[in-house]
């Protein structure tokens, strides 16, 4: 940041420390203080008994750190990490799943998402729904994130198929977060499915294809 970016920053923090409240044990906490300031001083000689707090400040902190000590993550590594079951979703807790279909182009089957053709008078959107749809059944339930594409990759027809003028195609990327359900196979449209970790969406070829779907995805790495 410039410096005068700087001393705004610094300013809104001091503003947002100054106009914060104070939580229950902060409260307790200075008044315990206080208390002991006076007593030492010998401002306050004699306490009522049936007033002291039976839990100090210092009591809840040495209580939270003991709690904490015992604390026991858990694992992040699931027995299907273990098996390398491409299949599950209960994979890659701390990172993404990306799904990737086994589809036919042409006369080869090739790794993508799961894809269709877009028709006259259709929202890119509604493509990308019924794409899913199509491909992976009706049990799988997401949610999209925006009506916009997030990226797009161009490629060319092999040059026996190209026709018409039409040289190649423009694959159209959207997001979407998993709710619900697992990918049931269309029979006769795609030959497998994977739930592939995002750090690893380079083992999709061609790389073009996957570096295309690595430019929105913040957890890709080349």
């Amino acid at each position: 940041m410039e410096d005068i970016e700087k001393r705004f920053s610094s300013l809104l923090q001091q503003l947002e420390f100054e106009k914060s409240l104070k939580c229950d044990h902060e409260i307790t906490d200075e008044m315990e203080k206080q208390e002991a300031e006076l007593i030492k001083k010998g401002v306050i000689k004699d306490i009522d008994l049936d007033a002291v707090v039976k839990q100090t400040a210092q009591d809840f902190r040495d209580m939270c750190s003991e709690e904490l000590a015992k604390f026991k993550f858990a694992p992040r590594t699931t027995e299907d990490d273990k098996r390398k079951d491409l299949k599950s979703l209960n994979r890659h807790l701390d990172g993404h799943l990306l799904l990737f279909i086994e589809h036919q182009l042409g006369d080869k089957f090739h790794w993508i998402v799961p894809q269709a053709a877009h028709r006259d008078g259709e929202a890119l959107h509604e493509t990308a729904m019924r794409a899913l749809e199509e491909n992976c059944g009706q049990q799988l339930k997401v949610r999209m994130l925006g009506r916009a594409p997030w990226g797009f990759y161009k490629y060319k027809y092999p040059k026996d198929v190209r026709n018409n003028g039409v040289e190649g195609a423009k694959v159209f990327f959207f997001k979407a977060t998993h709710i619900s359900g697992q990918v049931q196979l269309v029979p006769g449209r795609n030959k497998d499915f994977k739930w592939l970790a995002s750090n690893n969406v380079f083992d999709i070829k061609p790389y073009e294809y996957s570096d295309s779907i690595s430019q929105f995805m913040l957890s890709c790495r080349r």
